[in-house]
């Protein structure tokens, strides 16, 4: 199985999480509310996105970079 590539539609690997248009207003709202402490949340208003699955895969990946970037540069300084 771990070959294996499950197509986007497969019920499976779709999420089950449903937000409400009402849900997305208010979190809108609340994200306005507090652009100053996540100014990248608000900016790119992702609660609106409801791609749960890919947005998880993105920001997984982007903190696997920075993970291995932030290794690298401590290898770096020790050596």
């Amino acid at each position: 199985m771990s070959n294996c590539v499950l197509p986007a539609s497969d019920p499976v690997r779709l999420s089950l999480l449903r937000i409400s248009a009402e849900e997305t207003r208010l979190g809108e709202e609340y994200l306005e509310s507090q652009h100053d402490r996540s100014p990248t949340v608000a900016a790119n208003n992702y609660i609106a996105d409801d791609d749960w699955d890919a947005n998880f895969e993105v920001g997984l990946g982007s903190f696997s970079t920075a993970l291995r970037r932030r290794r690298r540069a401590e290898i770096g300084r020790v050596r």
